[in-house]
């Protein structure tokens, strides 16, 4: 039997020896890896726990609040305004209508019952209608949602948008409004309040150095599948969005295009704040009350490249001022700034059928030329 020279020998010998040491280095790794698994998964049901001895605290005050409420009201009936023929019974239909329908938003829905006059949350066009029927009649009519103005010991005021503009959405319900990619101003909510009132078009589409909340929208944006115009829209919007959520103001309000602002459904119950900036009211609700039956990076993956600004292709959409400066060609920007300008592709409704709930598919779809 022929024998292998020393050196062959040798090389064999070294070659087992690495191979033990990469199998024992691989041993090591996996060890490690699951030994930190586990205790990621230690901390995640330690945290589960907590929330929900948190929940269970917010459901028993929601209940003792509510208990309180109607011995208050049974203690003390709310006066009636002068000419206002609004029954105590009405007052104590709405005021149980508007409890809070989630205990995690318990503390969010108590300002809007004791923070004055009507405080519950309608929208822009609802509080118009009802003030005008009120005012001109005397009497406590019913919104579009059928539900009446409750008496109050406070006069209406005259502008409606006050009762509004300091409502916000609830923050930080979920873990990952915190992240970067879902938040409306990236890891700190101070980019938001230092950036200007408006972005320019270029900081949106191009990035800033100046503007952090135009960089943090352009970086979020940029990775997207669709046209610059819906890019610099949708930057638009949100960036409005953001500074009013980061410090409620009127005048911050009022810039808010009135598709964008929030829905009764969003300020009653927490959602990831990622929601708030989908252009479709409709959308953002059915999104809301079915966030747990998808993946929301999925679902707000495809609404990326499938939401669309009803802008012709390849049409300009940027301007020059008089100081040479581009800016928003005002078509475009009257476009983007009402609903009727905003439509979703075939491909997305045809995806997500039950998200369209309650609009009309053919109203909405675009297509694509």
């Amino acid at each position: 039997m022929a024998t292998l020279p020393n050196s062959t020998l040798l090389s064999v010998e070294r070659k087992r020896a690495r191979d033990r040491r990469a199998q024992r280095n691989l041993r090591h790794r996996k060890n490690d890896r699951i030994a930190k698994l586990e205790s990621e998964l230690s901390a995640c049901r330690e945290q589960m726990l907590s929330y929900q001895a948190h929940i269970r605290g917010l459901e028993n005050m929601c209940t003792h609040l509510r208990e309180q409420n109607l011995r208050l009201l049974e203690r003390h009936p709310p006066k009636k305004l002068d000419g206002c023929s609004s029954q105590r019974a009405d007052f104590q239909d709405t005021t149980l209508h508007l409890q809070p329908s989630h205990s995690m938003n318990l503390a969010h829905d108590i300002r809007y019952h004791f923070s004055g006059a009507v405080t519950y949350s309608i929208s822009t066009r609802q509080a118009a209608k009802a003030t005008r029927s009120f005012d001109s009649n005397g009497q406590s009519s019913a919104d579009e949602a059928g539900r009446a103005f409750p008496s109050t010991t406070q006069s209406l005021p005259q502008d409606t948008t006050v009762l509004l503009w300091r409502h916000t959405p609830p923050q930080g319900c979920f873990v990952w409004d915190t992240l970067p990619t879902h938040s409306l101003w990236g890891e700190d909510k101070g980019v938001a309040l230092e950036s200007p009132e408006l972005p320019s078009p270029l900081e949106l589409l191009y990035g800033s150095s100046t503007n952090r909340l135009a960089d943090v929208i352009h970086n979020n944006t940029r990775v997207w599948r669709s046209r610059e115009p819906e890019r610099l829209a949708c930057g638009w919007v949100v960036y409005l969005l953001a500074k009013w959520m980061a410090a409620p103001s009127k005048p911050r309000f009022e810039r808010l295009p009135e598709f964008l602002r929030p829905e009764p459904e969003q300020l009653r119950h927490p959602h990831p704040v990622c929601i708030d900036g989908i252009a479709i009211p409709q959308l953002r609700i059915n999104l809301i009350s079915k966030a747990h039956l998808y993946d929301l990076d999925l679902v707000l993956g495809m609404l990326s490249c499938c939401l669309k600004v009803r802008w012709p292709w390849g049409k300009n959409f940027l301007t020059r001022s008089g100081d040479a400066e581009l800016c928003i060609l005002p078509e475009f920007y009257n476009t983007f700034m009402s609903l009727e300008g905003w439509g979703l592709t075939e491909e997305f409704i045809k995806k997500y059928p039950e998200l369209l709930e309650g609009l009309n598919s053919e109203d909405v779809c675009y297509k694509v030329v």
